[in-house]
């Protein structure tokens, strides 16, 4: 008797998708990019009891939605209709990472959708190849630059240059990035925590915020981003 592996099912899965990717009618394209990208709006990662959870919206989980994902992560969440592949069970259970269904997906006490219609990513810049990570799990949100110094100041600028764009420099330098900031004119301001967010934006309306690489995770990074897109 012939047994299909997992193996064999996710390339089989990875096909399909490619097959009905291709082979989607023009006239749907705008609808389906709209939908991917309020997929990724709804993929995020937090922290709920000290447990590390990864929550997914796509219809279909395979390997390559969770690839690059499952760092520090203990626990998958999907939707109950979702369908998981036999090659993601494996290598989740390979890893002790438990996997949920739920009917109604998890979240914060007050939550809103991360981003209206027509808003624009925020800008993250910094010389951390960490930052990576950041445009995994919030990539709908975040335009990521990994460079020197004086690379963060060019893209900041032309990034400012537009009315309303938001850039978050995670610096190695700090002071130096706030001083050179200053020296752009750029209205900006350094926080050291999340909850300064709030006060540091009403206080001096800043287009730009200044944290230091070494006291930030991609976790905080992320929660940060998706703070400060949350406000109007």
């Amino acid at each position: 008797m012939n047994t299909t592996s997992s193996e064999e099912i996710e390339r089989v899965v990875q096909v399909v998708l490619q097959r009905l990717r291709d082979f989607a009618p023009l006239t749907s394209q705008g609808i389906a990019e709209q939908n991917s990208a309020a997929q990724a709006e709804q993929v995020t990662q937090h922290k709920i009891s000290d447990t590390a959870l990864l929550v997914l919206n796509d219809p279909v989980i395979s390997v390559a939605t969770i690839q690059d994902r499952l760092a520090g992560i203990k626990q998958v969440c999907v939707p109950i209709q979702s369908v998981v592949t036999p090659a993601v069970k494996d290598l989740l259970r390979g890893k002790q990472i438990a996997i949920s269904r739920v009917e109604r997906m998890p979240q914060r006490a007050g939550s809103q959708s991360m981003v209206t219609s027509g808003s624009r990513p925020a800008l993250v810049c910094g010389t951390a190849t960490w930052l990576n990570s950041v445009a995994k799990q919030i990539p709908s949100l975040v335009d990521v630059k990994i460079g020197c110094e004086t690379n963060c100041l060019e893209s900041i600028s032309r990034h400012l240059q537009c009315a309303g764009n938001r850039v978050l420099w995670v610096a190695d330098r700090p002071f130096a990035a706030a001083c050179q900031a200053s020296k752009n004119g750029h209205a900006f301001a350094q926080i050291t925590v999340l909850a300064d967010l709030e006060c540091a934006l009403d206080e001096t309306g800043a287009e730009l915020i200044i944290v230091n690489a070494r006291n930030w995770t991609v976790a905080a990074v992320c929660n940060l981003v998706r703070a400060w897109m949350r406000r109007s």
